[in-house]
């Protein structure tokens, strides 16, 4: 079990403004949209990369939406950094994993992005 208050970078009264910022003053945080692990089904979604933070209070979501993803037949690339922190992605100059995990999550991106072969008749 992650201790919110450990962590680096993301305090329990920062994960609550940033929250609030996110959902608005209307916002639903049951809602798909706001929370896509809440939806009721992921069958249709495309592959995924999703990648966490070890030291980060969102890991845990993100490990049961890779979940939820695979339970519902969608391919997924679950990859946890180990040692950092909640944003790390953002110092590539400071993080040694930074460079990394762009290199994965640029590889992804050309892999799904690249042109799909026809089958020669």
């Amino acid at each position: 079990m992650l201790r919110i208050a450990a962590l680096p970078f993301l305090s329990p009264d920062e994960m609550t403004a940033y929250r609030r910022m996110y959902l608005g003053p209307d916002g639903d945080p049951a809602d798909p949209m706001a929370s896509p692990l809440l939806a009721d089904d992921h069958g249709k979604l495309p592959p995924a990369l999703i990648q966490v933070a070890e030291h980060d209070p969102l890991r845990p979501e993100g490990e049961r939406y890779a979940a939820a993803l695979r339970a519902a037949g969608v391919p997924v690339r679950l990859t946890t950094y180990v040692g950092m922190p909640h944003g790390f992605l953002n110092f590539p100059g400071l993080s040694r994993s930074a460079p990394q995990a762009l290199a994965e999550l640029c590889a992804e991106q050309a892999l799904a992005l690249a042109p799909v072969e026809e089958a020669s008749a």
